[in-house]
């Protein structure tokens, strides 16, 4: 008999937050979360050799446990850990980026 561990599935739901304003609405969801979830963005794109600091576009992060707010920790500049209830069904993640950048590295937005 072999053990087996099922993976958590996630999902990224993306949709104009205010256009006028460049913002993107981010939601990320992740069933069967560790209980210290962890989360990362990158600092860098494949093909540049830049440090890119992705994570100083996110506005109005926050975290909820099956609906309900849980705290979310920022460990530094884009590594976040949320620590959940026992027997966390899903983790929700919202924020919005700022996109107003039109070059092939970042994200742009508006009307």
């Amino acid at each position: 008999m072999s053990g087996h561990t099922e993976s958590a599935a996630v999902r990224y739901t993306v949709a104009v937050s205010d256009a006028q304003a460049h913002l993107w609405a981010v939601a990320l969801e992740i069933d069967r979360p560790a209980s210290r979830q962890r989360l990362s963005l990158p600092v860098w794109i494949p093909g540049s050799y830049l440090v890119r600091e992705f994570a100083q576009h996110l506005q109005e992060l926050h975290a909820q446990a099956d609906g309900q707010p849980v705290a979310i920790q920022a460990l530094d500049k884009n590594h976040w850990e949320v620590q959940l209830p026992q027997d966390t069904a899903r983790l929700t993640v919202r924020y919005r980026v700022y996109a107003f950048d039109r070059s092939v590295r970042t994200a742009y937005l508006d009307t």
